[in-house]
């Protein structure tokens, strides 16, 4: 078995800041090894979720918030699914909420026309793909919106889901 090596006399240093070093290393693998591992969970967890519709607030529930609507928003794929809890002014539109969850900077979207011409076209920086392709829908209580956004009224308590797809009026 051999020993240490002498070098002119002197025993071996261990170079203590090389270490601390790689346990730092070590350490931030570690947690971002934790952080994929969760998101993984996460995503494999939403994605059983996304075929399943949002859960209407109880009234109580949409009161003791302050009087919220609760805004999902599902990219199918595109993007991480999104969930806010917006404050619900009175009168309220499914696009002022909409605005309202943008100026608390929860959400950017863009909007061509206004009140009863307000059509949405991108939300979360996912655009329309227009005429047969995938575009921004919305359903309200699980039941899809048969007007603009700008003038399909909600209140408090209500579920107000966005999902990019394919308009299907029969669901």
């Amino acid at each position: 078995m051999l020993g240490p090596i002498e070098v002119e006399g002197k025993s071996p240093r261990v170079d203590n800041e090389a270490l601390n070093r790689r346990d730092r290393e070590m350490e931030n693998m570690m947690e971002t090894i934790k952080l994929l591992i969760a998101g993984a969970l996460l995503g494999l967890f939403l994605s059983g979720c996304a075929d399943s519709p949002p859960q209407r607030l109880p009234a109580e529930a949409g009161s003791t918030m302050g009087g919220a609507c609760e805004l999902v928003v599902r990219f199918n794929g595109r993007a991480t699914d999104q969930q806010f809890f917006v404050a619900c002014p009175d009168p309220a539109t499914v696009l002022t909420i909409l605005e309202k969850a943008e100026r608390a900077q929860q959400i950017e979207f863009s909007v061509s026309g206004s009140g009863d011409t307000a059509f949405i076209t991108s939300i979360g920086g996912v655009e329309n793909e227009k005429g047969a392709g995938d575009n921004w829908i919305y359903q309200v209580n699980g039941k899809l919106g048969d007007k603009s956004s700008g003038v399909f009224s909600v209140q408090p308590g209500d579920v107000i889901q966005w999902s990019f797809g394919k308009y299907r009026p029969s669901e």
